[in-house]
């Protein structure tokens, strides 16, 4: 036997003992300094010599592994099967391109055409799916735009015969949606209720005065207040809504506002809060004013140590591929059928992997580049303990500065917080 390439061996803060954890395997576990010192002499002289009990149990949690097995060898294939896989299809749908608001920060803001999907392209879409749907288990959707609420009635088209495709077949499915809130009043929770839309991200930038700065409605209108009204309906429904609070520099000290209000409305604990970091991305925002990786995650595990009793689910999560764009069987489609990988490329022509209502082609040089990344291949991921953690990280930031994901800054901080709640 050999000791994995991913532990990490934390001293308690006491100094009585060891957190050992194993980003291969996500195993977390408490070690005496008795044993991790037996562990550390048993490098020199042979896992075996260890008791048997203690042997079996690094054995069965990744701690040590087979003297043949390659761990890197298995990472890869793992990633492959993911990114290969036809089991889950995902589709991201803009049924608009058009938005009712014009944040200072949207990469969007520049490029928003008043599109809108038609019933072609949405037929389209519904024979797309009907025609992967034998051999499939599981149909995911997200809605986004633009703003996906000023196409509601295209959403509950496609819904209405996604959901019955769906329950003909025996196919799970998932729905979720991305808005700015503005439009997310009764009627349409109504409507997006029978449409199966069980959860969303919604957006907010600090307190009323912050907020409508930076978010506001085409011509300069105030949205706060009204996004408020609205958070308030989602108690009357079997929905849920994780809160995204945007921040960079000039916003971040407007957060605890953003948390004390929310919990006043927050009775059935059905809104989630947490940190989203504004990116200058397409030179759309100022670089000085973002924080930089190491900064937001320090930021971020702050956040959650103030606001939840239990930061369990800050704990890493294995990544077997970085992001579903890399995924065979995810696309994008914008209002217009124009198919991408990526939702920051919606109205990018030259990325385009083809039209919904004409052929698809996966052949092409954007899908080829998301399904060909291997972060393998970068001798600074290949070496890195983290690897199983980020895969790489996002494929449009890795060849930048700060392109290192946010396990890299603070795992060890969340562990020993996470050991400290739940021991």
């Amino acid at each position: 036997m050999k000791e994995s390439n991913y532990n990490f061996f934390i001293t308690k803060e006491d100094e009585t003992g060891i957190i050992a954890y194993n980003s291969y395997t996500s195993a977390m576990a408490e070690m005496s300094m008795e044993e991790f010192n037996n562990f550390k002499m048993a490098r020199e002289i042979g896992f075996e010599s260890l008791d048997q009990e203690m042997f079996e149990a690094l054995k069965k949690n990744g701690y040590i592994v087979e003297e043949n097995f390659n761990e890197i060898d298995a990472i890869e294939c793992s990633m492959l099967k993911a990114k290969y896989s036809t089991d889950q299809l995902v589709l991201t749908i803009a049924p608009t391109e058009d938005c009712n608001f014009r944040c200072i920060y949207c990469y969007e803001k520049d490029s928003i055409k008043p599109k809108y999907m038609d019933l072609k392209t949405a037929d389209n879409i519904i024979l797309f799916i009907k025609n992967k749907i034998k051999s499939i288990k599981g149909l995911s959707i997200t809605w986004y735009g633009g703003e996906p609420l000023l196409g509601v009635d295209i959403i509950k088209y496609i819904s209405d015969s996604v959901i019955e495709i769906c329950n003909e077949n025996q196919v799970q499915y998932y729905s979720f949606m991305i808005t700015n809130g503005y439009l997310l009043n009764k009627a349409n929770l109504d409507i997006l209720s029978q449409c199966h839309i069980k959860s969303f991200q919604i957006t907010i930038d600090g307190d009323r005065e912050t907020h409508d700065k930076r978010r506001f409605l085409t011509g300069g209108t105030p949205s706060f207040d009204k996004i408020m009204d609205n958070l308030k309906l989602i108690n009357d429904y079997e929905m849920t809504i994780s809160l995204r609070i945007n921040v960079d520099k000039s916003n971040i000290n407007a957060v605890e506002k953003v948390t004390n209000s929310i919990s006043e409305i927050n009775e059935k604990k059905k809104i989630n809060c947490y940190l989203g970091k504004v990116m200058a991305t397409g030179g759309c925002y100022k670089d000085k004013e973002c924080f930089n990786n190491e900064e937001f995650s320090n930021l971020n595990l702050n956040f959650s140590i103030r606001n939840y009793k239990n930061i369990i689910h800050m704990y890493p999560k294995i990544k077997s591929i970085a992001c579903g764009a890399e995924g065979i069987f995810s696309l994008v489609i914008g209002a217009d059928g124009e198919a991408y990988k990526c939702w920051e490329d919606i109205g990018k022509q030259e990325l385009s992997v083809g039209n919904i209502n004409d052929k698809l082609n996966f052949y092409n040089k954007t899908n080829m580049d998301y399904l060909l990344n291997n972060p393998i291949k970068e001798e600074k991921c290949k070496e890195c303990k983290y690897l199983p953690l980020c895969m790489g990280g996002c494929l449009k930031r890795t060849k930048g500065k700060d392109s290192c994901d946010i396990p890299k800054y603070i795992l060890e901080s969340i562990l020993t917080e996470v050991y400290a709640n739940n021991r």
